[in-house]
Protein backbone atom coordinates (compact mmCIF):
# COMPACT_ATOMS: atom_id res chain seq x y z
CA UNK A 1 0.00 0.00 0.00
CA UNK A 2 1.58 3.18 -1.15
CA UNK A 3 1.43 5.82 1.81
CA UNK A 4 -0.98 8.71 1.97
CA UNK A 5 2.43 11.16 2.60
CA UNK A 6 4.21 9.76 -0.43
CA UNK A 7 1.41 10.11 -2.22
CA UNK A 8 1.03 13.90 -1.80
CA UNK A 9 5.03 14.28 -2.68
CA UNK A 10 4.13 12.63 -5.60
CA UNK A 11 1.75 15.10 -6.38
CA UNK A 12 3.68 18.08 -6.32
CA UNK A 13 6.30 16.80 -9.03
CA UNK A 14 4.98 16.65 -12.89
CA UNK A 15 4.19 13.47 -12.90
CA UNK A 16 0.90 11.10 -13.03
CA UNK A 17 0.74 8.32 -10.52
CA UNK A 18 -2.05 5.17 -11.28
CA UNK A 19 -3.02 2.58 -8.94
CA UNK A 20 -3.78 -0.53 -10.47
CA UNK A 21 -7.30 -0.34 -9.89
CA UNK A 22 -7.24 3.23 -12.55
CA UNK A 23 -5.52 1.30 -15.57
CA UNK A 24 -7.96 -0.46 -17.83
CA UNK A 25 -6.95 -3.95 -17.48
CA UNK A 26 -7.78 -6.67 -20.54
CA UNK A 27 -6.43 -8.67 -22.76
CA UNK A 28 -2.97 -7.66 -24.84
CA UNK A 29 -3.02 -8.42 -28.26
CA UNK A 30 -0.70 -10.50 -29.22
CA UNK A 31 2.21 -9.09 -32.06
CA UNK A 32 5.03 -11.76 -33.00
CA UNK A 33 8.51 -10.24 -31.99
CA UNK A 34 10.67 -9.53 -35.75
CA UNK A 35 13.40 -11.43 -33.36
CA UNK A 36 11.70 -14.74 -33.18
CA UNK A 37 10.36 -16.78 -29.99
CA UNK A 38 11.64 -18.82 -27.06
CA UNK A 39 10.30 -21.69 -25.81
CA UNK A 40 11.83 -22.95 -22.16
CA UNK A 41 12.35 -26.19 -20.83
CA UNK A 42 13.71 -27.54 -17.55
CA UNK A 43 16.34 -30.04 -18.49
CA UNK A 44 19.95 -29.82 -16.53
CA UNK A 45 18.75 -26.33 -15.32
CA UNK A 46 16.99 -23.95 -17.81
CA UNK A 47 17.33 -24.42 -21.30
CA UNK A 48 15.86 -21.25 -23.44
CA UNK A 49 15.98 -22.15 -27.28
CA UNK A 50 15.73 -19.05 -29.58
CA UNK A 51 13.84 -19.61 -33.18
CA UNK A 52 13.70 -16.72 -35.74
CA UNK A 53 9.94 -16.65 -36.76
CA UNK A 54 10.38 -18.78 -40.13
CA UNK A 55 10.86 -21.48 -37.31
CA UNK A 56 14.93 -21.71 -37.95
CA UNK A 57 17.13 -22.44 -34.91
CA UNK A 58 18.66 -19.96 -33.35
CA UNK A 59 20.40 -20.04 -30.04
CA UNK A 60 20.66 -22.50 -26.84
CA UNK A 61 21.07 -20.94 -23.54
CA UNK A 62 21.43 -22.90 -20.53
CA UNK A 63 21.45 -21.64 -17.00
CA UNK A 64 20.13 -22.27 -13.38
CA UNK A 65 18.45 -18.79 -12.77
CA UNK A 66 16.42 -16.14 -14.34
CA UNK A 67 18.35 -13.65 -14.76
CA UNK A 68 21.50 -14.87 -15.91
CA UNK A 69 19.22 -15.87 -18.57
CA UNK A 70 17.90 -13.06 -19.54
CA UNK A 71 21.09 -11.10 -19.15
CA UNK A 72 22.61 -13.41 -21.83
CA UNK A 73 19.30 -12.92 -24.33
CA UNK A 74 19.21 -9.22 -23.50
CA UNK A 75 23.58 -9.34 -24.16
CA UNK A 76 22.80 -11.47 -27.42
CA UNK A 77 19.63 -8.49 -28.64
CA UNK A 78 17.58 -11.63 -29.00
CA UNK A 79 14.38 -9.62 -27.95
CA UNK A 80 12.95 -6.40 -29.68
CA UNK A 81 9.68 -6.19 -28.22
CA UNK A 82 8.75 -4.66 -24.62
CA UNK A 83 6.39 -6.92 -24.05
CA UNK A 84 7.98 -9.83 -25.44
CA UNK A 85 11.10 -8.68 -22.64
CA UNK A 86 7.94 -8.81 -20.22
CA UNK A 87 6.69 -12.04 -20.70
CA UNK A 88 10.00 -13.52 -20.76
CA UNK A 89 11.01 -12.36 -17.69
CA UNK A 90 7.80 -13.69 -16.26
CA UNK A 91 8.21 -17.19 -17.77
CA UNK A 92 12.00 -17.70 -16.50
CA UNK A 93 10.70 -16.62 -13.28
CA UNK A 94 8.73 -19.53 -13.54
CA UNK A 95 10.87 -21.97 -14.53
CA UNK A 96 13.69 -21.07 -11.82
CA UNK A 97 10.80 -21.57 -8.81
CA UNK A 98 9.59 -24.65 -10.39
CA UNK A 99 13.69 -25.91 -10.69
CA UNK A 100 13.81 -24.94 -7.30
CA UNK A 101 11.26 -26.62 -5.89
CA UNK A 102 10.64 -29.82 -8.05
CA UNK A 103 7.58 -28.76 -10.05
CA UNK A 104 7.50 -29.63 -13.96
CA UNK A 105 7.29 -26.23 -15.65
CA UNK A 106 5.29 -25.40 -18.54
CA UNK A 107 5.65 -22.63 -20.47
CA UNK A 108 2.16 -20.25 -20.67
CA UNK A 109 0.42 -21.98 -17.63
CA UNK A 110 -0.19 -19.89 -14.97
CA UNK A 111 1.89 -20.56 -11.77
CA UNK A 112 -0.74 -21.02 -9.45
CA UNK A 113 -2.37 -23.98 -12.04
CA UNK A 114 1.57 -25.82 -11.79
CA UNK A 115 1.45 -25.42 -7.83
CA UNK A 116 -1.67 -26.05 -7.09
CA UNK A 117 -3.14 -28.53 -9.98
CA UNK A 118 -7.37 -28.60 -10.19
CA UNK A 119 -8.61 -31.43 -9.89
CA UNK A 120 -11.73 -31.85 -12.29
CA UNK A 121 -14.64 -34.27 -10.51
CA UNK A 122 -17.08 -35.65 -13.25
CA UNK A 123 -20.41 -36.87 -12.65
CA UNK A 124 -19.45 -40.24 -12.75
CA UNK A 125 -16.82 -39.29 -10.09
CA UNK A 126 -19.27 -38.34 -8.16
CA UNK A 127 -21.60 -41.44 -7.98
CA UNK A 128 -18.76 -43.94 -7.27
CA UNK A 129 -18.37 -42.04 -3.66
Amino acid sequence: MVSEGWMKRRRNMAVTVFTPEEVEVGEIPFVQDPKGYFLIHIRDGITVEHFTNDRKPGVIIVGKDAESIWHTIFKRDLVSRLDHAFYLGRELFKAEFCLKHSFTYVQDKPLLEIIHPVVKVTVEDEKKE
